[in-house]
């Protein structure tokens, strides 16, 4: 048998370390998570074990009473010393997200328990030293133990808690609304704001249309108009490049005339326009990622890090049928889709951001005399209407009828999981850089 190594991510083991250690954490819930088994390296187990000490002798960790900890308990040198002590200051100052830290480290050793019990219930087996009733006890036991590691107490919650929670969860609205602010991230369209209240964390938000429908221009605009109001915007665009997304961004925030501006021949003073908007823009926070044929391993990675470094409030991703398939060859393409889907909506609550996803229509539209788009006309992009929180779907009427002067156009909410469908008409400029 081929002896594999055993799952472990040191690098996380110092984030959430580095975090205990130097930022506010929540201790009483980490010991409700945590023990020093779970981590893998020897030094980080002494440096938990020594926090968490600090942390209920003194009801506060600070780096003077960890030293002073640890020197009592003869572990300064176990833990590293001063030098690894200042790695993990370096380390948590750039990273902050100590809960998903510690569900990695806990699932990592979940891991590793499981193999180990695996490869000693084979050893006994194979060596016939118990019996096969004396090794299916021990195997449940074993399954037992890890199965309420697994499925801890975190996520289960009684009649009052859950009663307690929604009265928070009231409270925060009530609060935002005497602000008039929104729990929701605004997109600009105000008649979907309205309706839906703004995209909400976790939430799946997919806008399809047939070709040149709108769907990367209205994505754009609600980019545009959360990262005015200073979220971190991350824009997957798998069609088109950064420089092209970068155009369209402009010409959105700015009133220059788009021919003179694909000319090179603005006038001087639609020139100031144009670069005081590139300054507007280059103070906010979007981030765009144009590599073509992405797969969900790399677009995850990628979201990841970003996470990690700035902080994500939305992301985009333009669009679904042009993410690149995983490495299983037998799968038709819309079980592809399907797992694409059930991915990013994955992602989306790992995450607690909202992600917009854009999509085609397959073109059964085209073949019917009303154009206006159902929901139906999906069904060959996977689990789309299973898993999305909001399916909207665009339509312009002019498209088909060849008329320029026509302006209008309609989000047509198909699905809308926490409320009403409908629809919602709106108007855009020239080139459809703005919605209203």
């Amino acid at each position: 048998m081929t002896i594999q190594p055993l799952p472990n991510n040191p690098v996380i083991e110092k984030q959430l370390l580095g975090v205990m250690l130097y930022h506010k954490v929540d201790f009483e819930w980490i010991l409700t998570q945590l023990s020093k088994e779970m981590f893998f390296e020897k030094a980080n187990q002494a440096l938990f074990d020594t926090v968490i000490k600090c942390y209920l002798k003194y009801g506060k960790v600070d780096y003077n009473l960890v030293v002073d900890m640890a020197t009592e308990l003869n572990l300064f040198e176990t833990i590293g010393g001063d030098a690894y002590l200042s790695e993990l200051f370096a380390i948590a100052s750039r990273f902050g997200h100590y809960r998903s830290y510690a569900e990695v480290v806990r699932e990592k050793y979940i891991l590793r328990e499981i193999m180990t019990f695996a490869q000693s219930s084979y050893t006994q087996a194979a060596s016939e030293t118990v019996s096969s009733e004396e090794l299916l006890i021990d195997c449940n036991k074993a399954l037992d133990r890890l199965m309420n590691l697994k499925v801890s107490d975190d996520h289960i919650y009684t009649a009052p808690q859950t009663m307690d929670m929604v009265k928070e969860d009231y409270a925060l609205r009530k609060e935002l609304h005497k602000k008039e602010d929104s729990v929701g991230l605004q997109t600009g369209i105000h008649g979907l704001d309205d309706h839906t209240g703004g995209f909400l964390p976790s939430d799946l938000i997919v806008i399809a249309g047939r070709p040149s429908m709108g769907k990367t221009a209205i994505a754009i605009h609600m980019a545009m108009t959360m990262a005015k109001k200073e979220k971190h915007i991350l824009f997957f665009s798998l069609e088109m490049s950064a420089l092209q997304l970068g155009n369209r961004m402009l010409l959105n925030d700015s009133d220059i005339p788009i021919k003179a501006f694909k000319e090179g021949a603005l006038l001087n003073s639609e020139e100031h326009l144009m670069n005081e908007s590139c300054e507007r823009i280059a103070n906010r926070s979007i981030t765009i990622a144009d590599q073509a044929a992405l797969n969900m391993f790399h677009i995850r990675n990628i979201a990841l890090r970003q996470h990690r470094k700035v902080g994500v409030d939305a992301i985009f991703i333009d669009y679904l049928q042009l993410i690149k398939a995983g490495p299983d060859q037998d799968n038709t393409r819309h079980q592809e889709l399907s797992d694409i889907t059930k991915a990013i909506k994955s992602l989306a609550k790992e995450l607690n951001v909202p992600i917009v996803l854009l999509s085609q229509l397959n073109r059964n539209v085209e073949a019917r005399t009303d154009k206006r788009p159902m929901i139906a006309d999906l069904r060959d992009s996977g689990a789309i209407e299973e898993d999305a929180d909001i399916v909207g779907l665009l339509f312009r009427k002019a498209f088909y009828e060849r008329n320029e002067e026509d302006k209008t156009g309609e989000f047509i909410i198909a699905k809308y999981r926490n409320g009403g469908t409908g629809t919602i008409r709106f108007t855009h400029n020239g080139a459809m850089r703005r919605f209203e």
